[in-house]
């Protein structure tokens, strides 16, 4: 029997429109609701009758769902942290709440799982990683413009004018102080879609840099981004990165130093084969294992491990 999904995402964040199709490219029968139209979840499940409803943590959501649950408690409710903001301590109360409505609650980091466990009060918390979405995410044809508009030794795209991203800031500095040409995007000026995919191809080293490699199975969704391009991708040394990437050592270059990062700039800038041969196994691995629609296989698989077998209401 096919599943029956109402999904409930934010208006403004382009993540849900990669899920959306994941969830479709499952078989999954979907009705999607923006958050501005939560008012018609009551109707949409009593006309639809659905096994799932899917959201986000948006505080807005938790009276309508909490009705939901009084009048329909057959229905599943799954929640997917996919942004990168993991710490419960900076959420509010009322996100707290939305999260708390939720049967099964999927995670980007594995180190979460135990404290998500304890404050939801739930054994049913799963780690879920981002992923590529093969529609955006993947190798286009460049023009001799896209080369001279691209073409850079180093490219680094993430906003660094912030305080919150003063690490980034520092270390691309350091890098441009060991006379080393770097291209940097983000900020006032944005780099995405079909272009960021094309500054990826014609960057020799693509660079990560991140806050959260102390995290467990969690990376920048940069990496993503980066890998499902076909980029060379020199990232930090990311905690227990082998439960994302089978075999991390041919996915990407990590550094784990300053000081380690420009002397691994240094050296890959004079091997192009061997920048190749990684790009080129990270580019095979994320399309064949780590895309948005085998996110969702995973998360059905959890929710529904013999299949949806009767209708739930």
């Amino acid at each position: 029997m096919q599943i029956k999904a109402i999904s409930i995402l934010p208006n403004n964040n382009r993540t849900p429109i990669y899920i959306e199709r994941a969830f479709r490219e499952n078989h999954v029968d979907l009705t999607v609701l923006k958050t501005s139209e939560v008012r018609h979840l009551e109707r949409l499940t009593a006309k639809l009758r659905p096994d799932l409803i899917f959201f986000s943590k948006e505080p807005e959501l938790a009276p309508y769902l909490a009705r939901i649950k009084t009048h329909f408690p057959r229905v599943i409710f799954a929640v997917w942290n996919v942004d990168t903001r993991l710490d419960i301590s900076e959420w509010s109360d009322e996100k707290l709440k939305t999260i708390g409505l939720a049967d099964y609650i999927f995670t980007l980091s594995n180190g979460n799982v135990p404290q998500y466990k304890t404050m939801f009060k739930t054994d049913k918390v799963f780690h879920l990683p981002q992923g590529i979405d093969k529609q955006i995410n993947h190798k286009y044809p460049l023009t001799v413009a896209d080369k001279k508009k691209y073409t850079t030794d180093i490219l680094f795209v993430g906003d660094i004018k912030v305080k919150v991203h003063d690490s980034r800031k520092y270390l691309l500095d350091l890098i441009k102080a060991n006379g080393l040409n770097v291209e940097v995007y983000g900020g006032a000026r944005p780099l995405f879609g079909v272009e960021l995919m094309k500054a990826i191809q014609c960057a020799k080293i693509c660079l990560d840099i991140s806050d959260l490699t102390t995290l467990s199975g969690t990376v920048s969704v940069r990496v993503f981004e980066i890998l499902g391009a076909g980029g060379f991708l020199l990232g930090p040394s990311y905690k227990d990165i082998d439960l994302i990437f089978k075999d991390p050592i041919k996915t990407y270059a990590a550094y784990t130093t300053h000081e380690d990062c420009i002397n691994k700039i240094k050296f890959y800038l004079d091997r192009p084969t061997l920048r190749q041969e990684i790009a080129d196994f990270g580019y095979q691995f994320c399309h064949k294992s780590c895309t948005y629609t085998q996110r969702i296989t995973q998360m059905l698989k959890e929710i529904f491990p013999d299949g949806p077998k009767i209708r739930r209401n």
